[in-house]
């Protein structure tokens, strides 16, 4: 403290700005600890309170439209897959740090919900039989969600890729009308 803000505060009754964090926290009058014994009781108490392990994936919702934002947020918000017209689609992304940057950077257009997983996390046995509620963020695993195994896999040999179709298709789509095989 200055001479001239030790004058001023104490025989001339000026205020002086004593900066962002006055009377905030435990520097205020009457918050916080009176002694050291209460402070170290306050420092017990908050290591005492549960710890819970983070969530391995986040529901993203996007709250806001991107009309204004500048082209970099838009890519991010492309590369999140959150970069369509709709607002309020949810979408899944992995708690890794490389997600967690992106979203850093586009937190003022986004809502997080972390997914919790009520019955552990599943295995490979619990395909077919689990439900992500997007709006809730609780993943469940119960036999009575389990699907046909034929809908989960699909069809192993897709007759797209097959034979002349692809080529008939692409044909057709590009107005050749004129087919020849020779």
């Amino acid at each position: 403290m200055s001479l001239v803000t030790h004058i001023a505060k104490r025989y001339l009754n000026i205020p002086v700005y004593g900066g962002p964090y006055i009377n905030k926290g435990w520097a205020h009058k009457g918050k916080g600890p009176r002694d050291l014994e209460e402070a170290a009781l306050h420092f017990k108490k908050t290591l005492e309170k549960e710890v819970t392990e983070p969530s391995p994936f986040h529901i993203v919702f996007r709250h806001k439209k991107t009309n204004t934002e500048p082209w970099m947020i838009k890519v991010k918000l492309r590369s999140l897959g959150l970069h369509g017209s709709a607002v309020g689609y949810p979408v899944l992304v992995p708690n890794t740090p490389h997600f967690n940057a992106l979203l850093w950077d586009v937190k003022h257009l986004i809502r997080l919900k972390p997914v919790i997983f009520t019955n552990g996390i599943p295995t490979e046995k619990d395909i077919g039989a689990t439900k992500l509620c997007m709006f809730t963020g609780k993943f469940e695993i119960n036999e009575a969600f389990r699907v046909n195994d034929e809908k989960v896999w699909g069809e192993q040999t897709s007759g797209f890729y097959q034979g002349n179709y692809l080529r008939d298709y692409l044909r057709k789509l590009s107005g050749i009308t004129h087919i020849s095989y020779a």
